[in-house]
């Protein structure tokens, strides 16, 4: 049986919310199209994010942009993840706000171990456009997209002003 990427978009599906133990891109890197917010929800891995050597684990917070590699090595049986990606035209509406310095800091560090506080926000942030993504008949639903993303990219880059981490 063949393994899907779980991250990817159509032209018809500009954003895709789900589930994944992301073996599409285990011991295999592949250049991700979309962006993409991801969140373990249990077990652990080792990945590479465009050259950056990660480690994800429970309530690690991660990130992928348009044109980016991801390798996911060693993962454990019980890896999940839940997603948001975006198509590259939806993200960069979502993102035209920020500056280049935030898209260097993610580059640098893709990888976010959130505190108990923020993580129960990125629960109900994944609680929202997962209600969002199944609402098919939502006539503004890609614009609702959007803006969920543009406010969760807003906030990632408050808080690393704000409260700035020697990594």
């Amino acid at each position: 049986m063949a393994v899907i990427n779980p991250i990817a978009t159509t032209p018809e599906d500009q954003f895709v919310v789900g589930e994944s133990d992301m073996a599409f891109y285990s011991n295999y890197a592949g250049r991700c199209e979309c962006g993409a917010v991801l969140f373990c929800r249990s077990g652990r891995a080792r990945a590479t994010i465009n050259q950056v050597n990660c480690e994800i684990r429970r309530n690690t917070l991660f990130y992928i942009l348009p044109g980016w590699l991801l390798l996911i090595t060693d993962r454990t049986a019980d890896f999940r993840v839940s997603f948001c990606a975006f198509s590259q035209e939806l993200f960069s509406e979502a993102a035209f706000r920020l500056e280049p310095s935030f898209f260097r800091r993610l580059s640098s560090y893709p990888v976010h171990d959130p505190d108990h506080a923020v993580a129960s926000s990125v629960d109900a942030w994944f609680a929202m456009v997962a209600y969002t993504y199944v609402d098919r008949d939502n006539i503004h639903r890609t614009t609702i997209m959007r803006n969920r993303l543009q406010n969760a990219l807003l906030e990632i880059d408050d808080k690393w002003r704000r409260f700035p981490v020697d990594r």
